[in-house]
Order: C-alpha cells, then structure tokens, then sequence
C-alpha cells in the first residue's frame, strides 16, 4: 500500500484505534476519548494541510473519528460497548478501513520515475498571467473559445537548503491550497528554486497537454528533458488573470473539459471547428510565450538572463497538445522542430505538417476496419474517419518534408502521459499491456535523441533508420526532400482546414 507519510500516520492510528477498541470496550474513559479525539483531528488537519485530501485517506479519516467518538456517544446514551450500536460501529469503522485498502490500491500515491540525466533537481516558475479579467463571473463568447493561458518555465535547480517545513513561501503556498483535493503523483518540480549554473545557455524546448489542457499531463517527460540540461517550456489553461472571480475561472475551465465525444453529425461537426480553433489558438499562445521567454533570457539581471537560448526551439505535445506542436512549427519559424505524441493533427498542421522534419510517436496501429466508416454509432464511425484521414495527412507530410514515424507496441493513449503510473490496472491507468516504466525508456529514449539532434547536433542510431534497438518499436524513416541542392519548398494544394 503506497502512501504519503500523513497518509500512512491517519490510516495507522485508525487501525490502531479499532484493534485498541477490540481489546478494551469501546466505551472507555471519557477523559481518554476526548484527548485521542483531539489528536486524531489535529493529525488529520496536519495531513489535509500538507498534502491535501484523496478519496482512500477520506475512508480512513472517517473511521479515526468514529472510533474517536463512539466512547463519547455511547457515554452521552448511557449504553454498554459490547452493545448492538457499538458493534454496529466498529464493523463499520473495518470496512471504512478496507475500503481505503483497497481503494489506495486501486489509486496509489506513486512517484514519477528518478530521472535520468545529470539534473536530478527540478525547478518551476510560473509567470504572472497577462492581462486584467473583464468584471462579472460569466465569461465572454471569445474568453470561452481563447482562455488565458498560464506559462511555467521548467529548469535544472539548486536544491533548497533547510527544511521545507520551515519555508514561509511554502507553507503560504500551503495554507492558499489548503482543502484541496491531494495528487496521486507529488509536486513535480521545486518551485521557484533558483537555477544551477550551465556551462552554457541550455537550449529551449516546449511541451502542450492534450484536450482540455488543465494540467501537465506528461510531467515525467518534462522531467527527464529538464535532468539532461533543457529547459522546458509548458502551458496551462486557463491562467488566472487579476481581479478574477472563482466563478468565472470555474466557468472557463469547465469549458476545456467538456467531452470530446462524437455523439451526433451536429457534434462532430461541432468539435471538428472548436479543435481546429484550439489548435490555432494555442499554437499562437506559444509564439507569444516564446517571445515573452526571450524577452526574460535577454534582460540583464534577471534570474534566468543568459540562462537559456530563446532564439529557436523544440516542441512537443501529448494528444491535441502534439497537433498545437505540429501547428506552431508549422507558423514560426523559431519552433525548428516538432513531436506528436499520439496526436491528431488539425488545420494547417493535417494540410502540411510541421513545414519541417518531425517526429511522430504512438500505439501500434493496425489498418481501419471498412466497416467502421459506416458504423450505427457515430462517435465511432467519426472517430474511423478522423483516423483515416489524419493518418493519411501524416504519411504524406513525412514524405514531404521528412521525419520519422515510431510505433510502440503495447501502448495505449495514455502510456504517453502520467496517467499510466497512477493505478496497477492497465483499463484504470488507461495503458497497453506494456509496463509503464519501459513504455517511458522508449519514448523519453527517441524524444531525447530528437531534440538533441535538433538542437545539440548530437547523432543517434535510434534516428533516420527504420531499425530500432527495441524490440516494441516499428520505425519508418523519411529523409528530408532536396530538389536541385534545395530544400523541397513547403507549399501544398492541400486544403488549409481539412
């Protein structure tokens, strides 16, 4: 059973407490059952405080109380602890026990994996959101369609010295986040830690979230880049702006959540406009963010001046945030390169590809099965269409401009994101067969190579071949068009938004 150190003091004491409450009567001292009552709710705060709250802690956290309080009850009703209602209580309390048993089981606190590069300590700084909320708590058409976004800059650190426990920015961190839900996974990085000298400027990268864009959703990638000397760019939705309500935020954030799901033609046709703009949109959000970030590089007596080399950059998303890769590269010339990490492309990114070479990692793909395109369900006769003609796109952009297309098989969707660490079962974690810890070596193992022939000039045998050294990947290579001593020129007759 994997827990954080609070975690584990709430579940002990409340298993402790039944086994205590076998042994003697339930009923017990009063003066007894109001100190444990107090400790128990200051242990729980303790814990609420510093790492938030999870579901399988909930369960324990209400069978410590009970039993805390149940000598109380059965004093205030003057009835005997080998009674009905105490026996009652202390069933109930065991299966609140296994419930949060088994249900950690199912949702564990787990780590990300050690990264494996030079730079074990991870730093994070989050930018001020630009701009000034408009009044009112319910958003505009155009805020819905173009939240704000949130800009972090990722970095090898300096591990703070002392105790956190004693960082008055930390626990003021903690005191703002106090009752909310805790995270499966620990804070990623150290934030604000101050940087580690480089021997030189590092080079950038950039990485995108998938669909609603809420969170990172591939942090050990980010960590992993970030150890070998990158600083990494990501982007969040939707930032906070000043003088922002609760409601409004709210509001916008449940906007990226909605489903992506082809429930009907008019739905289809629907989400296929609202990717298309967000694809677009953020791609624009990453122009300005890059600009934002060489401003900072370039400013003297910054913190992070002459750190990093804001000239030119990297990117990689997961799922739509790959087709946002696809499409800023597409559009500025600074983004020299790209990775699609199992995502479908959309607007000029489907009609012409990364305008560059670019990397494309995902699931083993078998062909489409004919029948889908007609299927009774319309998510999956879309869903058929969409993949067909995406994948298309993607063949004949690589022979355009070049790049690779890596197929790891085992995977699913989710072995490309943090999701795939936070359960033992395969559907919970929404992952392939593969474990996860090997599914991470392949693809931070080809994502690396990538960047660093991109942006270091560093060669690899995993690139430009279609043999792999794992065993799980099918590689295709396409090289990189020259007519007459010349580039092939980036231009197509494709339609711009298909």
């Amino acid at each position: 059973m994997s827990l954080k150190l609070f975690e584990l003091l709430v579940w002990l004491a409340a298993a402790l407490q039944l086994g205590r409450c076998f042994v003697a009567s339930p009923r017990g001292s009063t003066t007894v059952a109001l100190a444990l009552l107090a400790a128990s709710v200051g242990l729980i705060l303790l814990q609420v405080f510093f790492e938030g709250w999870r579901k399988p802690i909930v369960f324990a956290a209400v069978a410590l109380l009970g039993l805390c309080l149940m000598p109380l009850v059965l004093s205030l009703l003057k009835l005997p602890g080998d009674g009905i209602l105490a026996r009652l209580g202390l069933a109930a309390a065991g299966l609140l026990l296994i419930a949060s048993t088994a249900s950690n089981w199912l949702r564990p606190a787990v780590s990300y994996p050690t990264p494996g590069g030079e730079y074990a300590v991870i730093g994070q700084i989050a930018f001020p959101v630009l701009g000034q909320s408009p009044v009112g708590d319910v958003p505009t058409p155009d805020e819905l369609r173009h939240p704000p976004p949130l800009l972090k800059l990722w970095y090898p650190a300096v591990a703070p010295g002392g105790s956190r426990l004693l960082d008055p920015a930390f626990l003021a961190e903690r005191v703002a986040a106090f009752g909310e839900r805790g995270k499966q996974l620990p804070e990623p990085a150290i934030r604000n830690a101050p940087p580690v000298d480089l021997p030189s400027p590092a080079p950038l990268l950039f990485y995108f979230p998938g669909w609603p864009g809420v969170a990172i959703e591939s942090a050990a990638l980010v960590r992993e880049l970030v150890s070998h000397g990158y600083y990494v760019a990501t982007i969040e939705y939707p930032g906070r702006q000043a003088g922002m309500s609760d409601a409004r935020w709210q509001a916008l954030k449940a906007e990226l959540e909605r489903d992506f799901y082809y429930g009907s033609e008019a739905r289809y046709l629907e989400l296929v406009e609202i990717s298309k703009d967000r694809v677009r949109s953020r791609a624009r959000d990453a122009s300005a963010a890059l600009t934002r970030l060489a401003e900072v590089a370039a400013t003297p007596g910054q913190v992070f001046s002459g750190r990093f080399d804001a000239s030119r950059a990297g990117f990689v998303g997961f799922s739509l945030g790959g087709a946002v890769a696809v499409q800023a590269a597409n559009q500025d010339p600074r983004f020299i390169t790209a990775i699609n990490l199992d995502g479908r492309m959309w607007a000029e990114g489907r009609a012409d590809g990364a305008n560059k070479p670019m990397l494309m990692i995902n699931e083993e793909l078998a062909p489409i099965d004919p029948a889908l395109f007609t299927a009774d369900d319309p998510d999956t006769r879309y869903n058929a269409i969409e993949d067909q003609t995406d994948g298309d796109a993607l063949l004949r952009n690589l022979a355009r401009h070049g790049g690779q297309h890596v197929m790891i098989a085992g995977t699913q969707h989710f072995n490309f994101a943090d999701l795939c660490l936070t359960s033992p079962l395969d559907r919970i974690a929404g992952r392939g067969p593969i474990a996860p810890l090997r599914g991470y070596e392949i693809l931070h193992a080809y994502v690396l190579a990538w960047f660093d022939r991109a942006l270091r000039g560093k060669t690899s045998p995993l690139l430009d071949s279609d043999r792999s050294p794992y065993p799980e990947v099918t590689s295709r290579y396409w090289p990189t068009p020259v007519r007459n001593g010349v580039m092939a020129p980036a231009t197509s007759s494709i339609d711009a938004t298909p």
